[in-house]
């Protein structure tokens, strides 16, 4: 062993274990932000959830500016979205090479990602991914179609708000579904690692 991998020129034994700790506090690092941002995941797609009801009660309740409050709720969703489909794909990022470089490579032993990742090979529905497109992507089309049926006349920034709403939900709806097809490319890419 060179000086390079052993600067410390301990035992060939001590300085394997030295690597073992090393990769097992790497592990534990990446399980706690995986863990975490999961946590962030449910938190955005319940605030997502939160807002949409009280938006839609104001909307619902206050004549004057009840239609602006819905027509928010598509805008502001996406944004949410968007935010939500980060987190996935830091899930997916690190998921992958808890698999690839620590579980298989390092720590034997160590194999709920592995695990995982075969349970999920070959399917095509997520259930996060369907929840979070039903909360962003119908939950704004919901209210678009309220706030549609309770606009009598259009203000022009009920129109900005309803158009911007429309875009909002279809780019929401494109994020999500984007999202899905680069898991299943990266999960079949991930496979041959």
């Amino acid at each position: 062993m060179n000086d390079e991998q052993n600067p410390e020129n301990l035992s060939p034994l001590d300085h394997n274990a030295r690597l073992e700790h090393q990769f097992l506090a790497e592990y534990q690092s990446l399980r706690t932000e995986l863990i975490k941002r999961l946590e962030i995941q449910h938190q955005i797609v319940l605030f997502s959830t939160a807002m949409a009801g009280v938006l839609i009660t104001l909307g619902m309740l206050l004549s004057e500016i009840g239609t602006s409050a819905i027509l928010l709720y598509p805008i502001l969703a996406f944004f949410l979205a968007t935010a939500w489909v980060h987190n996935d794909v830091r899930l997916f990022d690190i998921r992958s090479y808890i698999r690839a470089r620590l579980e298989k490579k390092r720590l034997a032993g160590l194999e709920w990602e592995n695990h995982l990742f075969i349970k999920r090979k070959g399917s095509y529905l997520r259930l996060a991914e369907l929840s979070a497109f039903c909360i962003f992507v119908f939950v704004s089309i919901f209210a678009l179609v309220i706030a549609n049926q309770k606009l009598v006349e259009y203000k022009t920034t009920d129109k900005i708000l309803f158009y911007g709403g429309v875009v909002a939900v279809v780019f929401s709806a494109n994020l999500i579904i984007l999202r899905r097809i680069q898991f299943l490319r990266g999960s079949k890419k991930h496979d041959q690692v």
